[in-house]
């Protein structure tokens, strides 16, 4: 959850510009034990700053969250691909 709150939370602050609106679409899904998210914004790529003078712990965080983290941003936005294993006997948990 909170590798998903840092991907949604990093298309909100800097997908857009401040006099700007946007969209942030938010998928999750199961797949042969396995929880897949994808967070997309069709806002502007800004690159990490290499040392920003606040915050700046986002991506790091899902990497160490997650079990994989995919990036991907082009001119139509940008796209974050989590996944994360459902340990066996979980899946169907409450």
């Amino acid at each position: 959850m909170l590798a998903v709150d840092e991907a949604a939370a990093n298309a909100v602050l800097h997908a857009y510009g401040p006099d700007e609106s946007g969209v942030v679409e938010l998928t999750l899904w199961t797949e042969e034990g396995t929880l897949w998210i994808e967070v997309v914004d069709h806002g502007s790529w800004r690159p990490p700053v290499e040392k920003p003078k606040t915050g700046g712990r986002g991506i790091p965080l899902m990497h160490h969250m997650a079990e994989s983290v995919l990036i991907h941003f082009d001119g139509r936005g940008s796209r974050v691909l989590l996944r994360h294993r459902i340990p066996a006997g979980r899946a169907g948990d409450a």
